[in-house]
């Protein structure tokens, strides 16, 4: 698996399975909080993955195993929030189309 940052790894897919959006858990969580979503409202979302954490900001140290990391953070949380109002007006878009 090749290191990207910005992007979440999916070589097994139990981190990005483990999205919950307001509560809401599930493949499609976010899909399912978003359709009830207007104007104004406020939408969380979680990772419930343990290494989820990790994963975004990176780890240097020893774990409660033993093993020894150096691994740069993703960054794959704050990356695409900061792209959420680009992919919102994409999406508006192209339904307006």
């Amino acid at each position: 698996m090749s290191f990207v940052e910005g992007k979440i790894p999916v070589a097994e897919k139990e981190l990005i399975n483990s999205l919950t959006s307001d509560g809401v858990e599930g493949k499609a969580s976010y899909s399912v909080a978003l359709a009830g979503l207007e104007i104004g409202d406020v939408m969380r979302f979680a990772w419930t993955a343990p290494h989820a954490m990790r994963i975004e900001k990176g780890f240097t140290g020893t774990d409660s195993l033993g093993r020894t990391y150096d691994v740069a953070g993703r960054h794959f949380v704050g990356a695409n929030a900061k792209k959420f109002p680009e992919f919102v007006k994409k999406h508006v878009d192209e339904v307006r189309r």
